[in-house]
């Protein structure tokens, strides 16, 4: 080798070298948490584009339905849990321990009309579930109002009919008050207008880091409810539907941020339904001040995952935003399940790890029933059920516990169980006939409008199970795969001299 192609070969190790070290220097450091996102301990769950964190902590989690959390026998027939007893706290209790503290979410109904009694606000049971969850170290995505209207309008009539919330709810229904309610009266329905009942809730529980996100509405979706004959929907302008949706989703996520900088917001749509068919959810997804995309689940247990849900999950992370799957539910009369919980555990488990896989944030089956009274029979998940240690071994524990509270407006520290607050009346029993269960959407193998289409029957990939604060595994290999390809270049480079 002449002086000239030695100085070649020097310069050309020299400059690899330092190509090595820079690579490894910026893979290192994109792969450290203390570097994924600023480093504030507040104990909000936060946003940083498409990914969640906790006082800066990538987070990733699992978590349950109880949508039943602040009921007093005012939704369910013949639910006698509720609030004001230790219903919640045993829950809670046995969930942590059969999931081994790994699996610290629930997602819960805070409708306005149970947070009224005999026409004038009570705050006494929503305090209450903060409360609790707070001492156990759970977080609360809170649903502020239901598309479907049940447990909310359940029996009402009126022009969305039955209380589903229709495509004119959407266009202006939402500003007028008061918010449609239950054949009882004031005592079980709303006293503002929704768009009031979000300010608020939001303006009351704004700097409470208990609460993981606001949910605007489970389930939403713009169709027209036709009461001729046996009572349907339908949806005569996909276009009309989706305007109405976004106008509403902007207008009231840009509510809940002018007032809360604290929490993720989610609007909460049914996908593949009237206003919300593939590119249209997405837009909604995409409005500003909405963090979360949300889909729900209800495929039969062939199904490992939904073409619509892959699409879901693609499309999402390119408009940055986390996707959640806060409602996946295997239903036990399914001819693979056949009542065999062992056998749909081992279903769960499947369509969980390849959700994560995909790049699904967080997973919630639905639904959570701890106190034998069968809120949903076809989808319950009760103690000692084998999915619980399945939502173990999948979720990872919040960095930080939800910290003490703040005290809400213009009430003294209402998360003090001892000072819930006034003990609300009686609510009237629901009307003879009225839905029981489930108070969501009537659920089948595949939920109305959610999108059970045949995904391929394909193994998923091997996913570490509950990596306790690590990155992914495959950014734990970014230092090792540019290493790899340094040296390649190292090698061609030099056996081109």
């Amino acid at each position: 080798m002449n002086s000239r192609h030695t100085l070649r070969f020097t310069r050309t190790t020299v400059l690899a070298a330092g190509a090595i070290l820079l690579i490894l220097r910026f893979a290192f450091i994109s792969a450290s948490p203390a570097h994924a996102a600023a480093s504030t301990d507040t104990g909000f769950v936060t946003r940083q584009g498409a990914g969640l964190y906790v006082n800066g902590q990538p987070y990733r989690f699992t978590g349950i339905n109880i949508y039943t959390a602040n009921l007093r026998d005012n939704c369910v027939n013949s639910y006698s849990g509720g609030y004001d007893n230790s219903v919640l706290d045993n829950d809670l209790s046995q969930f942590d321990s059969a999931t081994g503290g790994q699996s610290r979410v629930f997602r819960a109904w805070f409708f306005q009309s149970l947070a009224t009694t005999n026409g004038v606000r009570d705050w006494s049971a929503f305090d209450h579930t903060l409360a609790v969850a707070q001492s156990h170290g759970f977080r609360v995505i809170a649903v502020l109002a239901n598309g479907w209207g049940m447990c909310e309008a359940q029996g009402a009539t009126g022009r969305n009919g039955l209380g589903y919330r229709d495509i004119s709810f959407y266009q202006d229904g939402y500003k007028q008050g008061p918010d449609v309610g239950h054949i009882g009266g004031l005592s079980e329905g709303g006293i503002t207008s929704y768009r009031q009942w979000v300010q608020d809730v939001v303006s009351r529980y704004a700097d409470n880091p208990t609460i993981f996100a606001w949910q605007l509405m489970n389930e939403g979706n713009a169709g027209t409810y036709q009461s001729n004959g046996t009572p349907h929907f339908t949806c005569p302008s996909e276009s009309a539907a989706n305007q109405a949706l976004l106008s509403w989703a902007t207008d009231v996520t840009q509510l809940v941020k002018s007032i809360d900088h604290n929490h993720l917001v989610n609007v909460g749509t049914l996908d593949n339904s009237c206003g919300t068919r593939a590119s249209d959810n997405i837009a909604i997804s995409a409005v500003a001040g909405n963090d979360l995309c949300d889909y729900h689940d209800y495929s039969s247990s062939s199904t490992i995952m939904p073409s619509a849900l892959s699409y879901m999950i693609t499309q999402c992370k390119l408009i940055g935003r986390p996707i959640i799957v806060d409602e996946m539910g295997i239903n036990q009369t399914d001819p693979a399940i056949n009542g065999d919980l062992t056998t749909r555990a081992a279903e769960f488990a499947v369509k969980m790890a390849e959700d994560f896989q995909a790049g699904v944030d967080g997973i919630m089956p639905w639904v959570w029933d701890g106190s034998g009274q069968h809120v949903d029979r076809l989808f319950e998940i009760k103690p000692g059920d084998p999915v619980l240690a399945e939502l173990g071994q999948f979720g990872m524990s919040p960095p930080v516990a939800p910290s003490s509270q703040a005290g809400p407006v213009s009430s003294p520290s209402p998360w003090s169980l001892a000072s819930a607050g006034p003990t609300a009346g009686s609510a009237s029993t629901p009307t003879p006939g009225t839905m029981t269960a489930p108070a969501d959407s009537v659920r089948s193998t595949a939920a109305p409008g959610s999108s059970s289409q045949m995904a391929p029957s394909v193994a998923p990939t091997q996913l570490i199970i509950n990596p306790a604060g690590t990155l992914s595994t495959w950014v734990s290999t970014l230092p090792i795969r540019a290493v790899l390809r340094a040296m390649h270049v190292v090698v061609v480079t030099v056996s081109k001299l």
